[in-house]
């Protein structure tokens, strides 16, 4: 009996220590969860701040790209007007009576050149004045054929005046 005794002495001991454990356990438990809330508050307020970072930098990313392509936009449009005005240039300066900038032969002796006509740049440049002629001449009567239209529709919808 004594040592059945012993025995339970020492379960009890045991039993004894694992209550105090949890004894402690239980008075650390409150502080425990509320650092585990404060945390959980402090992710979320992360996400929330990163969800915020991530909207700003699609607006920024739309922003920008929005801009990049207008500003594309207008420089393809100055160098289709510059490219425009140098094709301009270059063909009357081919079709004038000065000197070739390529050989240096006047205007009438052109078919002269070494690099052959056609083969010589002028002549190249010849060549493009006709296409471009036209192009204009259509491109100004289709303006004067919209100016015309809107004279037009002008006159007629003016008041009758009468004398």
């Amino acid at each position: 009996m004594h040592e059945t005794l012993k025995e339970l002495a020492g379960e009890l001991a045991v039993i004894h220590e694992a209550l105090e454990r949890a004894e402690v356990i239980e008075r650390q438990l409150p502080a425990y969860l509320r650092e585990l809330e404060a945390e959980r508050d402090q992710l979320r307020a992360e996400v929330e701040r990163l969800k915020e970072a991530g909207r700003i930098a699609v607006e920024t990313w739309q922003f920008a790209s929005k801009q990049l392509a207008a500003r594309c936009d207008e420089a393809e449009a100055e160098r289709d007007e510059a490219r425009k005005e140098n094709d301009f240039m270059r063909l009357r300066l081919a079709e004038s009576d000065k000197a070739c900038v390529y050989c240096s032969l006047p205007k009438a002796e052109m078919g002269a050149c070494a690099s052959g006509f056609p083969g010589c740049a002028r002549a190249d440049e010849l060549f493009q004045c006709d296409e471009l002629t036209r192009r204009d001449a259509h491109q100004r009567l289709e303006a004067m054929k919209a100016a015309t239209a809107r004279a037009i529709a002008a006159v007629e919808s003016a008041p009758e005046v009468t004398p």
